[in-house]
């Protein structure tokens, strides 16, 4: 699908669910919205593995996490909500494929800037390095699928939360097989949030997980 032949919510082929799943899909979607998965997974390899930044305080530590929402929550939101403003996007849902190629632009800027920054900081450990550019290459590979399809930018926040801890077991040699259970589980519930929400078809779901899933590999095997 190109942008000239951008498809509408309403327009999915879904039909209308009730709002016992609806309701359930929204709050979903929203709490596991793509902006604030950079954050949460750096607070899990962060205060997950003590031993690994045992050298900071925790002040230091969630001086961190505050670097990562600047760039990754504050900086794309307040994009966003210039853009909305300025008249350049019809809604916030960003519903087509077409407002959201601004947003992803800007917020590739902000995600390199997030990945330069915690590369060149001293006792930080190659997980959240490799993370940060995982991060960097998904939302360029997101914004360059996007110009063909409407990829769910869920579904690949969600890959790659599934990518990053699979990474983080194999090459620590850590079970880690039951937080890889809960990241395919909530992986599942937002892409099917998304379904009844009539966001998106099937294949644009499975689309932004393999991509996520895809490029946190690949920033980790780089």
């Amino acid at each position: 699908m190109s942008l000239a032949q951008e498809t509408r919510i309403q327009d999915t082929p879904f039909p209308e669910q009730p709002a016992w799943l609806s309701f359930p899909a929204k709050i979903i979607t929203v709490i596991c919205h793509p902006v604030f998965m950079p954050l949460v997974m750096s607070a899990w390899l962060i205060f997950g593995f003590r031993t690994d930044y045992a050298e900071f305080t925790p002040s230091g530590k969630l001086r961190l996490l505050a670097a990562v929402g600047l760039n990754t929550i504050f900086f794309p939101l307040f994009t966003t909500f210039l853009l909305r403003k300025l008249g350049f996007m019809e809604s916030y849902h960003m519903r087509t494929a077409r407002e959201r190629i601004v947003p992803l632009l800007a917020s590739m800027i902000f995600y390199f800037w997030a990945w330069n920054t915690f590369r060149n900081l001293e006792g930080i450990q190659p997980s959240l390095r490799n993370f940060m550019f995982g991060n960097f290459i998904g939302i360029v590979a997101l914004f360059l699928l996007n110009i063909f399809i409407k990829v769910s930018l869920h579904a690949g926040a969600a890959g790659a939360m599934i990518g990053l801890v699979f990474m983080v077991m194999l090459q620590n040699a850590t079970d880690l097989s039951p937080m890889l259970f809960a990241a395919i589980i909530i992986a599942g519930l937002m892409g099917t949030s998304r379904m009844i929400l009539k966001a998106h078809y099937p294949l644009e779901i499975w689309l932004g997980y393999i991509t996520g899933i895809l490029t946190m590999v690949i920033a980790f095997l780089i």
